[in-house]
């Protein structure tokens, strides 16, 4: 598997734990993101325990498609837990991004990944 693939999934994965649940929803979520890469659920199973390296966050490619999956990923379960928005505020950050952008997206509905990333063009140029 490729190693940022998997970097992104395993922050996935510390980020559905962070409520202390693992939602059914959260790992529909994920099972899609891995169908859509070419892989199977066996990868959850490998990467479930494993801490994310979150200091190197910035250095990743197509950071906009990671804060997105992040986005989504809190709200898999129908609730935004308080615990999930400051580590996806942390995580934006980290990523280059404005905390502010998790508020933005989290108080509408979540677009496509296409308009997703012309509107965070739009927030970063205001």
């Amino acid at each position: 598997m490729n190693k940022v693939l998997s970097r992104k999934i395993n922050l996935l994965l510390h980020l559905a734990n962070i409520d202390g649940k693992f939602h059914a929803s959260e790992k529909e979520l994920l099972l899609s993101i891995l169908k859509e890469k070419g892989l199977d659920e066996s990868f959850l199973e490998e990467h479930n325990q494993q801490t994310p390296d979150l200091e190197t966050l910035h250095e990743l490619p197509d950071k906009t498609e990671l804060f997105y999956w992040i986005l989504k990923m809190i709200m898999a379960d129908g609730e935004i837990h308080a615990d999930e928005t400051k580590e996806a505020k942390n995580l934006a950050v980290k990523l280059g991004f404005s905390a502010d952008a998790v508020d933005h997206f989290c108080h509408a509905p979540m677009p496509e990944l296409s308009k997703f990333r012309i509107e965070m063009v739009n927030l970063t140029v205001q």
